[in-house]
């Protein structure tokens, strides 16, 4: 009720939306928007996590890795 109570337009019809909202959820009002916008927000953990995995793939695909290995085993100077 305090949702649609203090929302920019009105909710009243809206109220079951509203209720099956999940965590991450979220619905955007405006005074320039005739209806109310649904959204899901990710968790940034988890973007951060498949971002690194993307990485490690990406590096995996191109062998980088490997050429990293090859030229710290050629100059044993050059640390991890």
């Amino acid at each position: 009720q305090a949702v649609i109570d203090s929302s920019a337009q009105d909710l009243s019809n809206d109220h079951r939306a509203i209720a099956s909202l999940d965590k991450g959820e979220a619905i955007i009002t405006s005074n320039f928007s005739s209806f109310a916008i649904p959204v899901k927000i990710p968790l940034f953990q988890e973007l951060v996590k498949k971002t690194q995995q993307e990485k490690i793939q990406q590096e995996n695909r191109y062998g980088i890795k490997n050429e990293i290995k090859k030229i710290q085993t050629a100059f044993p100077g050059i640390g991890n």
